[in-house]
């Protein structure tokens, strides 16, 4: 989970704060959950059924986002726990391949899967922090207007 904190300006509700979050992000992304205090939506994706597309969904960084307000703040975060799991899955099958088919000492099959996961983390993040930082600042003056 990687989160930021948008400030909250005391005469705005909470509703109204949730209200401008689904109208900025109408078309890209759809309410999934909301409560009194958090809102969570989910990217929504245009394809056609065709039997196989489902399937080649693309596994994107920004596909679950969270919004929960506090009582001067706002947390704005996005949830990743699919592509870690996922990342987890090539880490562990890429340790597999290389100590029992290829013979590897435990060291060398340790490190040959970790260092493309590591790599692949490393540009995920950065690419949630450049998208948090975009959307940090549209919806911190929308709040604030």
């Amino acid at each position: 989970m990687i989160y930021t904190f948008i400030n909250r300006p005391k005469n705005v509700s909470t509703d109204l704060i949730f209200g401008i979050i689904e109208i900025y992000f109408r078309g890209k992304y759809k309410a999934v959950s909301l409560s009194e205090k958090e809102l969570v939506i989910r990217k929504t994706y245009k394809y056609k059924y065709n039997g196989w597309d489902p399937f080649l969904k693309q596994l994107n960084s920004t596909d679950l986002v969270c919004f929960k307000v506090l009582n001067n703040s706002i947390r704005f975060e996005v949830i990743v726990w699919k592509q870690i799991l996922v990342l987890f899955a090539f880490l562990i099958l890429g340790f597999a391949i290389s100590w029992i088919i290829w013979k590897q000492t435990f060291g060398v099959s340790l490190l040959v899967p970790s260092i493309p996961v590591f790599i692949t983390i490393a540009i995920k993040y950065y690419e949630v922090k450049k998208f948090i930082n975009r959307e940090k600042t549209e919806i911190s003056e929308r709040i604030s207007t």
